[in-house]
């Protein structure tokens, strides 16, 4: 019979440390990231008018919903006319844009 034999790999430990080291802050920079991003979309959720649902918005309705309201608002401060049937409130007025869009998004 012939047995290959083959060598060990040469480790270093010393590399091995430094890159695991390097590796575990990297994700844990990540993790810190992804945590603040998270609070900061649940911290959106709870300030932007929606329809109440039994699902968690999703971070692309979340912010479609965001942007709708700032522009409803931005509307109604500069005294544009908004087809609302004579709706001010911003929150109403924010949902039925919202719901319009996301109506044209469905397609």
């Amino acid at each position: 019979m012939n047995f290959c034999v083959r060598p060990e790999p040469v480790i270093h430990k010393e590399s091995n440390v430094g890159a695991e080291r390097k590796r575990l802050l990297v994700n844990s920079r990540e993790r810190d990231r992804m945590r603040r991003l998270n609070e900061g979309m649940d911290r959106l959720r709870r300030v932007v008018p929606h329809y109440p649902s039994r699902k968690r918005l999703s971070k692309m309705e979340t912010l479609l919903m965001a942007q709708n309201y700032i522009l409803a608002l931005t509307s109604l401060l500069q005294g544009d006319h908004v087809d609302t049937g004579g709706c001010r409130d911003a929150e109403k007025i924010a949902a039925a844009i919202t719901e319009k869009s996301m109506r044209g998004s469905e397609r």
